[in-house]
C-alpha cells in the first residue's frame, strides 16, 4: 500500500492536494486532523 503524509496550510477553508499518477481512478480515504508543531509525548 501506497501512502503519502504531507502538512498543508488552509487558504479560505480549502486545501489543494495533488496526487501521483498511479493514484488516477482509485479511491482514496482522505483524514483530515489540525496539525500540531509541538506535540509533548510522555513514557
Amino acid at each position: 500500500m501506497e501512502a503519502l503524509r504531507n502538512i498543508y496550510t488552509v487558504e479560505n477553508n480549502r486545501i489543494i492536494i495533488d496526487l501521483p499518477q498511479n493514484f488516477n481512478h482509485k479511491e482514496v480515504e482522505v483524514i483530515i486532523l489540525p496539525f500540531l508543531q509541538y506535540q509533548i509525548v510522555t513514557i
